[in-house]
């Protein structure tokens, strides 16, 4: 009991002596990091001192002191040490490692409370000490680890003290056997030697009963500790361990105990975690099955809708495809019959052409008859004035000259009507001429208008064809989406079970692993 008090005391001591060699306190610079092994971490300062990669302090503290220390720093959620006097069997420093979150010492740092208990590194056992560094206004931003090796204490073992306690024992039965002897071998003293046999005897008995307790002390009480503890372990209790008083058989099995505790607390406490993780997961995945349910059968019946429509779509895009290629031949047999208008129209401009020329000619023709009809009334005058002049000799030749004079002023007025009936329709003819080329004219537009419009009826209806291939495609992809969104929708179902299955297990998972009750949890 007193040497494992002492041995607390001790590793609080060096714990105290190390605080003293930072006297400035610590603070945390979190915008400039060292690179510790292979991870990048927060500066730690002790006043104008970084901490981090700073041995030799620790190497100083080990040599005046003969323990073993640590520093972590907090980097994020983790606690990294950063600097140690420990090294591994190749003399290399152990520094770069996380604090395992599972370790009790993680949640009672982070927590602001110390650790006490055993550990081992680079393959040796320690007594530890974990307490949290904090800066100045309280905030934990790393963690001292002091300690003392204890793998080379050296002590008795239980055959040892029981061999120590059996020497006891026969030194005292070989002093009463001596002081019963001297009685016998000398009657005369037997009278005065009585008090002494009786004395030796009271002494020879409560050596016994001294052995006999030493005994049950050092052996039943260890014994009883080492069933205490295993009743716990049994229970469940992983919060406490045994404080090893003693280097012999039952320490070691109580030293086993310790080991067995820490390392089902590591485990307890990764399978809590594993667990509320997992708790986490199934509570989300049935959130999100639920969700994607609900969604799902919107979607279907989106689909469903959706499919209709598109089949209306492809029915409507079919006859308008048909339309488009009705349209197209309609255009196409438009077309021809604008050709062959505007043909007929240029031979019509080509008639009307020949027929001003004619007028022309006829005109020239009448022009000819007026001149001749001129002449013959000249004539006829100058043959009226000779028959005067003949007298009545003359006289029939007068009347003769007379009716041709009138012959010829009657088709000479014939003429001008003639002409004047000619002038007008060849003025009708120009006019005409002029009318059919400018319709002729328009017809050449109508012909390419008709033609542009032929073409671009070919290609709506080319359009029209490519589009309702192209819906008649998603029509099928669409049905095809439908019948797959059925089946995800079974499948989200089946899903949405074994979710809700999952979240039973694991609900009766973390029943069973809360069975075990670790030093972090509260009393």
């Amino acid at each position: 009991m007193i040497k494992a008090i002492s041995l607390q005391q001790r590793v609080h001591h060096l714990y105290k002596s190390l605080q003293a060699r930072y006297p400035e306190g610590f603070s945390l610079d979190s915008s400039n990091e060292v690179r510790v092994a292979d991870r990048s971490t927060p500066t730690l300062m002790s006043g104008a001192q970084q901490v981090n990669l700073n041995h030799a302090m620790l190497d100083q503290w080990g040599e005046d002191t003969g323990g073993i220390s640590s520093i972590f720093v907090l980097a994020g959620d983790d606690l990294v040490r950063v600097a140690t006097n420990v090294k591994d069997a190749k003399g290399m420093r152990v520094v770069g490692v996380v604090m395992d979150r599972s370790h009790p010492a993680y949640a009672l740092n982070r927590g602001g409370r110390g650790y006490y208990g055993y550990t081992v590194l680079a393959g040796k056992k320690f007594i530890v000490d974990y307490r949290p560094i904090t800066d100045e206004r309280g905030n934990v931003v790393g963690v001292f680890s002091v300690g003392v090796d204890i793998s080379r204490t050296r002590m008795l073992t239980v055959a040892e003290k029981l061999g120590l306690v059996a020497a006891g024992g026969a030194a005292a039965l070989l002093l009463g056997r001596c002081a019963l002897a001297g009685l016998i071998g000398s009657p005369g003293a037997r009278g005065a030697g009585t008090a002494d046999i009786v004395t030796s005897l009271v002494i020879a008995g409560l050596i016994g009963l001294w052995v006999h307790a030493s005994v049950r002390w050092m052996v039943s009480r260890a014994l009883l500790e080492a069933s205490v503890a295993a009743r716990r372990l049994a229970a469940g209790d992983l919060s406490t361990q045994l404080p090893v008083r003693r280097g012999d058989e039952i320490g070691v099995i109580l030293d086993a105990l310790n080991g067995i505790n820490v390392g089902l607390a590591s485990l307890v406490n990764n399978v809590r975690r594993s667990t509320d993780s997992l708790a986490t997961a199934a509570r989300q995945i049935a959130a999100g099955n639920a969700d994607l349910s609900s969604r799902t059968e919107a979607q279907a019946g989106s689909l469903e809708q959706t499919a209709a429509a598109m089949d209306q779509l492809t029915s409507a895009v079919h006859n308008n495809a048909d339309n488009a290629r009705q349209a197209h031949e309609f255009a196409g047999s438009t077309s021809d019959s604008a050709t062959r208008g505007a043909t007929l129209m240029r031979q019509a401009v080509d008639t009307m052409g020949d027929i001003r020329s004619t007028s022309n000619r006829v005109a020239d023709i009448i022009g000819t008859i007026e001149g001749i009809a001129f002449q013959t009334n000249i004539l006829a005058l100058n043959a009226a004035v000779e028959a005067a002049r003949a007298g009545a000799e003359g006289r029939g030749f007068a009347v003769v000259a007379q009716e041709v004079r009138s012959l010829a002023q009657r088709s000479a007025d014939a003429a001008r009507e003639i002409k004047a009936l000619i002038t007008s329709a060849v003025g009708k003819v120009n006019a005409g001429a002029e009318l059919i080329g400018q319709v002729g004219g328009n017809m050449t537009e109508i012909v390419a208008s008709v033609e542009d419009v032929t073409r671009l009826m070919a290609e709506i209806s080319r359009a029209s064809s490519e589009q309702s291939t192209g819906i008649g495609e998603v029509n099928r992809a669409v049905g095809h989406m439908d019948e797959m969104t059925q089946q995800n929708a079974a499948l989200v179902e089946e899903a949405a079970a074994a979710s809700a299955s999952m979240q039973q297990q694991t609900g009766a998972l973390e029943t069973a692993v809360h069975v075990f009750r670790l030093a972090t949890d509260p009393s």
